[in-house]
């Protein structure tokens, strides 16, 4: 399963930077990126083994693509955005999302504005 969030709203800035210098635009991608990675690693939740944050893994930016973060346990969206619980076949509950990679993206918002707009200023 593949869940896609993009910094909506944004675009009009992510288009002068790119217009601007190639190399720049991969380097703000680059750091926005990583920004995302660790902050996502720091809101995802533990659980008992640890294993959901240790499945946390980024793709870097190229010139042909923007770059990626994600999970590679395949539960990862079920504790982003909640699940029901099921036992033999009755509905018996609802575990509420904790939005943690939500959130983290929120945050990353503010900072590809910062260090995209820093780029544009040199």
């Amino acid at each position: 399963m593949k869940i896609t969030i993009a910094l909506d709203g944004l675009q009009p800035l992510y288009a002068r930077l790119k217009a601007k210098s190639q190399q720049d635009f991969l380097d703000v991608l680059k750091e926005t990126t990583t920004y995302l990675r660790n902050t996502a690693r720091k809101k995802t939740p533990r659980g008992d083994t640890g294993k959901l944050q240790q499945s946390l893994r980024q793709v870097n930016p190229t010139k042909s693509r923007d770059g990626e973060v994600g999970y590679t346990r395949s539960y990862a969206p079920h504790v982003e955005y909640g699940h029901r619980i099921v036992r033999n076949g009755k509905n018996i509950g609802y575990v509420p999302g904790q939005y943690y990679l939500k959130s983290a993206v929120n945050d990353t918002r503010i900072e590809f504005i910062r260090l995209a707009t820093g780029a544009l200023k040199k």
